[in-house]
């Protein structure tokens, strides 16, 4: 059974995402039988339903964190995927900012269409089971991105895929994903450091990708100066320091596994 990794979207940056000149809908994972997705932000209902899996369709829904870059369309893909909660079903996976007080994101009637929801933290773990197949989550380590904000491990048979959302760079990090030898996931916003936002840059991708050594990384969440520098052209520069394989995702990619 093909295994796939879908980004329904490849925007960072609130000029990027905002203006639409990238989606930023969330990626969708498949491991065998089982279906997620993962931080729905602007147009993930529509990237979803035209170019991957149904929300009907998903067992999980994860949210990294309550940003809106991030999570704007979380509560329209948990309706669909509970069927305006006729049907009570599905797993979420929210920081407890997310979920709980004035300004949480999932809202509470929608929370209540859920089977289960789970407040994420540092070494949260969960291994989610669907017939024969079995999915290892883990959250292992908090970000540093002013909201709660964590990134996800997953584990598949042999497979470990790492995602490491937003967050400005520090020592651990790279030591908390190390075991994302297959597939690693970055969210580089840009090329060059700019300003004090909470964001990983050009140097910090190189720092990640040179100590895990996956086989393969993927660069995501890029700002509007990246995309005018060149995603493509930037990875080709990170695949020649680093001697890792690296791509730059676009929207609608899709990578099987």
């Amino acid at each position: 059974m093909i295994n796939y990794i879908h980004f329904l979207g490849s925007g960072g940056s609130r000029y990027v995402v905002f203006d639409l000149l990238r989606k930023a809908g969330g990626i969708q994972f498949r491991f065998g039988e089982i279906f997620l997705h993962v931080d729905p932000g602007p147009c993930a209902l529509y990237m979803a339903i035209n170019f991957g899996i149904r929300p009907k369709d998903l067992d999980a829904v994860l949210l990294s964190h309550k940003h809106l870059d991030h999570s704007a369309e979380i509560n329209s893909i948990l309706e669909s995927m509970t069927t305006g909660g006729r049907k009570k079903k599905g797993l979420l996976f929210a920081p407890k900012d997310a979920l709980e007080g004035e300004d949480k994101v999932i809202l509470t009637y929608t929370q209540g269409h859920m089977e289960n929801i789970f407040k994420i933290k540092e070494n949260f773990e969960y291994t989610l089971k669907k017939y024969s197949n079995e999915l290892k989550i883990v959250t292992p380590i908090r970000h540093d991105h002013g909201v709660e904000t964590y990134g996800f491990l997953f584990f598949y048979k042999n497979y470990k895929i790492g995602w490491i959302t937003d967050t400005k760079y520090f020592e651990n990090l790279k030591f908390a994903y190390k075991e994302a030898k297959d597939i690693l996931i970055l969210n580089v916003i840009s090329k060059n450091k700019y300003s004090n936002v909470d964001h990983l840059f050009g140097k910090d991708a190189i720092e990640i990708i040179s100590y895990i050594k996956p086989k393969l990384a993927i660069i995501t969440h890029l700002g509007k100066g990246l995309l005018k520098y060149g995603p493509e052209r930037f990875a080709k520069e990170l695949e020649e320091k680093t001697k890792v394989k690296v791509l730059a995702a676009y929207d609608n990619l899709k990578i099987s596994f």
